[in-house]
């Protein structure tokens, strides 16, 4: 796909990605629209003029993180030859994602904990997500007849994530990974 490359769109596109890199770094509340604005390099008009408020940014951040979430997902897992292990892909991915950004946890959880719920659109798109990952382990659970683990696998999944972040360890995403493997 050829993305338009005028001038507008590569603010927008800026301030998203900075956005997020900051959002996930330092957290939604500590960080301000006019460093995001410094950072990205582009004139507060820029910013204005593709979002009215700090959430409307926060939206296409976590709605690009989801989009991006899967489409790595999908790369990384679906050419595995069986469900068992694309499966078992997903948590080798998540420690791979932990240890590999000093275990800040994850994207969507993080905002959930900062996020008033006065913001629903925000914890519309949280839930999407988890709602999503759930679908994608029944997805591949299907050929095998366990599509009915998806909801454990699921929980699992989004619990050795969060203690991963508390323990500062990858040991809660192997336990996780050892208790659905024996699901399967």
């Amino acid at each position: 796909m050829i993305l338009p490359k005028d001038k507008d769109y590569r603010a927008r596109i800026k301030l998203v990605d900075t956005a997020a890199e900051l959002f996930y770094r330092q957290g939604y509340t500590a960080t301000g629209i006019n460093q995001i604005i410094a950072e990205a390099g582009v004139a507060k008009a820029s910013l204005y003029q593709h979002f009215t408020a700090k959430e409307e940014l926060l939206v296409a951040y976590l709605e690009q993180a989801i989009t991006a979430a899967f489409v790595r997902l999908r790369a990384q897992v679906l050419p595995l030859a069986n469900p068992r292990d694309q499966v078992l892909a997903c948590f080798s991915l998540m420690a791979e994602f932990m240890d590999g950004h000093d275990f800040r946890g994850c994207r969507f959880q993080n905002m959930l904990a900062e996020v008033p719920a006065s913001s629903p659109r925000v914890h519309e798109l949280i839930q999407q997500h988890s709602i999503q990952m759930r679908d994608f382990f029944a997805e591949l659970l299907l050929p095998i007849a366990c599509e009915a683990n998806a909801d454990s696998i699921a929980l699992l999944y989004e619990g050795a994530l969060i203690s991963c972040q508390i323990h500062r360890s990858l040991a809660p995403i192997e336990t996780a990974k050892k208790i659905v493997a024996s699901l399967l």
